[in-house]
């Protein structure tokens, strides 16, 4: 029973260091976003996962409209432009997405992303989000910030992160009668 006892807490305990793995290396990917001025700003860090948690788990809060990409962040009403208009986003051309910014959006660079031929729930999107953009104002003495919404804070912190992880997981009410439970042996063996 006791080897069985290790093997069981081992894999409970290596997946849970896997874990606690990525979101230290989000810390990196969070850092990279926050904090332009530092080295590893440049650097194109490839860690998808924390990259994901990156993009599901971050708000951006426009100022100046000059850090925030366009399409790929969280900034128009809490949401990315995708989940706005994706009929339209899935018919543009994703050659500047990683570089147009939402000041350069804002100013018209993304209406030239969009073909003439549009479907008609491609077109309805698209005045939708015209309206939306209409409206937005710049705060051009603020510079745009990220706000981390898996803490009461809004700031990360490698715990949060690790706790964001098990978001919407549910633990059994029994699992510790069921790892403490002792079961009789039938059969004794070598009595």
């Amino acid at each position: 029973m006791k080897p069985l006892k290790k093997i069981c807490r081992g894999f409970m305990w290596k997946a849970k260091a896997n874990f606690l793995n990525l979101a230290l290396r989000y810390r990196w990917v969070w850092l990279q976003r926050v904090d332009s001025t530092k080295a590893w700003a440049k650097f194109d860090l490839q860690i998808p996962l924390a990259q994901a948690l990156f993009e599901s788990s971050t708000v951006v809060v426009v100022g100046n409209g000059e850090r925030a990409l366009f399409r790929k962040y969280r900034w128009l009403q809490g949401a990315r432009v995708v989940d706005h208009a994706p009929n339209l986003v899935a018919i543009v051309s994703t050659r500047n997405a990683k570089v147009c910014s939402v000041k350069d959006g804002l100013a018209g660079e993304w209406l030239c992303d969009c073909g003439p031929n549009l479907s008609p729930a491609a077109m309805a999107e698209f005045f939708h989000l015209w309206g939306i953009l209409a409206g937005f104002m710049f705060v051009p003495e603020q510079e745009d910030s990220f706000v981390w919404c898996c803490s009461v804070v809004r700031k990360f912190s490698a715990e949060s992160a690790y706790v964001a992880f098990f978001a919407g997981t549910t633990v059994a009410p029994v699992t510790s009668e069921i790892w403490r439970s002792r079961v009789l042996y039938i059969c004794n063996f070598f009595a």
